[in-house]
């Protein structure tokens, strides 16, 4: 377990300690399972916190390639995939509205342009 990231645990453990199978992403679930606490949650949030803020000012999301070409989304349903792929909790960073999200890349953009 030492040797374990913030937010993971060793393939045995979910085999033989954890109460219930992994299945989705994995921080989330020992999140939700109440396994994380301490140093290791804090490393975590801020981990969210930090994918939350960054993901919010993209306006496009790649979320695959096919035949060479970047495949993706845009808009809020993008914003929400990125939010599922780093399994962000929803019940400590409420997710944006579309509204939101468009006045933080207007101010990014504007500040952008008067540096």
């Amino acid at each position: 377990m030492a040797q374990s990231f913030s937010g993971h645990r060793p393939c045995e453990w979910w085999k033989y300690e954890s109460p219930e199978p992994l299945r989705g992403n994995e921080t989330l679930q020992l999140y939700r399972m109440g396994e994380l606490s301490g140093e290791e949650l804090r490393a975590v949030t801020k981990r969210w916190a930090e994918h939350e803020e960054r993901i919010a000012q993209l306006q496009w999301y790649v979320t695959g390639h096919e035949n060479n070409q970047a495949v993706g989304l845009d808009g809020h349903e993008g914003y929400l995939a990125w939010r599922r792929f780093y399994g962000i909790p929803d019940e400590l960073f409420p997710p944006r509205s579309d509204k939101e999200l468009i006045a933080l890349r207007q101010m990014r953009r504007k500040s952008t342009n008067d540096s």
